[in-house]
């Protein structure tokens, strides 16, 4: 997200939010002049609902959870998180 938001600044944008899944990088504030808004969303594979909003200027968050993203392999079920 770094490299992102780096293109963003390259190009004269002082400010904004680039995301790919659960990686969030923000650059300054929104035009409001408030943080930018990220949910959190809760461990629950049934439905999409926000567990909490961080508040992010000029800072990232990586988030990572093995409730949505995984596999079942001989009866494992393994997530795209491991422990090597």
């Amino acid at each position: 997200m770094d490299c992102l938001a780096q293109v963003l600044v390259d190009h004269g944008i002082a400010a904004g939010l680039v995301g790919i899944d659960g990686e969030m990088r923000a650059l300054g504030l929104r035009p409001d002049g408030t943080a930018w808004g990220i949910a959190i969303e809760a461990p629950d594979p049934d439905r999409r609902t926000p567990h909490s909003v961080l508040m992010l200027q000029d800072a990232a968050v990586a988030t990572s959870g093995d409730y949505r993203h995984w596999v079942t392999v001989q009866g494992c079920r393994l997530s795209h998180t491991m422990d090597p």
